[in-house]
């Protein structure tokens, strides 16, 4: 039987898991224009609460670059001309 401590244990375990994260990194690095949600969420095999979890873990940390708009969250690596072009 699941209860929410037992769920949110398994959430924060994944959202922790180093070499996940890295995978949602290697993505980014990958992609040419900037990825939602969705897009991470069927690339890494991984729910969507769980990718939009990392995800705002990675962009706290500085490892990703992101920015909210109408249609949801939108991230991106740091620096590149994605993210030079919303910022300016």
């Amino acid at each position: 039987m699941w209860t929410v401590t037992s769920v949110r244990v398994k959430l924060e375990s994944k959202i922790r898991d180093a070499t996940l994260r890295d995978k949602f990194v290697d993505v980014l690095k990958r992609s040419k224009k900037g990825c939602d949600i969705n897009y991470m969420s069927d690339e890494t095999d991984v729910s969507w609460p769980t990718a939009r979890a990392i995800l705002l873990e990675l962009l706290l940390e500085g490892r990703v670059a992101g920015t909210k708009t109408t249609r949801g969250w939108l991230f991106f690596m740091p620096g590149t001309l994605r993210e030079i072009a919303i910022t300016h």
